[in-house]
């Protein structure tokens, strides 16, 4: 696996993957870790992630454990099951840098992919909604 976040593998122009070969390799889900308040959002504007684009992981992880191995900011309430066999392109996969507001315990490491703005991710992908309890870490 590659030592560098998926973001970052995009930004210097590496090639991505197609749903496809990530399918064969890790299965045909891959999951997005956010927010009830976040899925709202992302239901009515119809695309997966945001602003910043999205990231995936095929890693199912408890939600207390997912800011630590995602590298996340806040902790999430929700995790997307996403049908990625159809999916053009996703850079990956990549190791998941730290969080930038607890680097020193949700140090990242995990596998991830991610998907560019400028090439948004579908709400119809989504085939499952799963409400995960983050164990008394709050946002």
């Amino acid at each position: 696996m590659a030592t560098l976040p998926a973001e970052d593998m995009y930004k210097r122009g590496d090639q991505p993957v197609t749903g496809a070969q990530i399918a064969n390799a890790y299965g045909q889900f891959l999951l997005h870790y956010t927010t009830l308040t976040r899925l709202a959002q992302m239901v009515q504007a119809g695309q997966i992630g945001g602003d910043a684009g999205c990231w995936l992981t095929p890693t199912t992880l408890a939600a207390c454990m997912a800011p630590y191995d995602l590298g996340l900011n806040t902790p999430r309430s929700v995790c997307l099951v996403i049908d990625v066999r159809n999916v053009p392109a996703l850079w990956g996969p990549g190791t998941v840098p730290g969080s930038k507001a607890q680097r020193e315990i949700w140090s990242g490491g995990g596998i991830e992919f991610y998907s560019p703005p400028t090439q948004p991710l579908s709400t119809a992908l989504i085939t499952r909604v799963h409400e995960i309890e983050p164990c008394g870490d709050r946002p």
